[in-house]
């Protein structure tokens, strides 16, 4: 139930996708579900897909928000958060005309999504305005 409510996938998927770019974001939005169904079974494969759509739709959104505005901001992360929840509802409901599938994220997982916000603003920004300086050992 855990992984409902926090919606870890997506997180990292966020970090990858806006600090390096659409191929990797793309990249963890589809490996990661997929290894972690064939390692533990979750997410189960009737919403499989649905995780994988809404992870595909949060990469190409943060890496065209990272590449528009050039920056790490809070109001950033809320812009994609809610576009991909709201891409990822439509086209759900679209598809399968249920609701309770559809929104789901939103309402067993609004803290996940409020965490991913919040903590993917302070991961960003850590990886941006940290770097590791060259050690030069004799």
């Amino acid at each position: 139930m855990n992984g409902n409510m926090f919606l870890p996938i997506y997180f990292f998927v966020l970090i990858c996708a806006y600090k390096y770019g659409w191929k990797l974001g793309l990249l963890v939005a589809l490996a990661s579900p997929i290894v972690n169904y064939l390692a533990t079974g979750m997410p189960s494969i009737t919403i499989l897909w649905t995780v994988l759509l809404k992870g595909v739709a949060l990469a190409i959104i943060a890496s065209i928000v990272a590449i528009g505005t050039k920056k790490i901001s809070i109001t950033n992360m809320a812009i994609i958060v809610a576009c991909y929840q709201v891409i990822g509802v439509v086209v759900v409901l679209a598809i399968t005309g249920n609701v309770l599938l559809a929104t789901s994220d939103v309402i067993i997982g609004y803290l996940g999504l409020i965490m991913e916000l919040i903590f993917g603003y302070l991961v960003l920004y850590l990886l941006t305005t940290h770097r590791k300086t060259d050690v030069v050992v004799n």
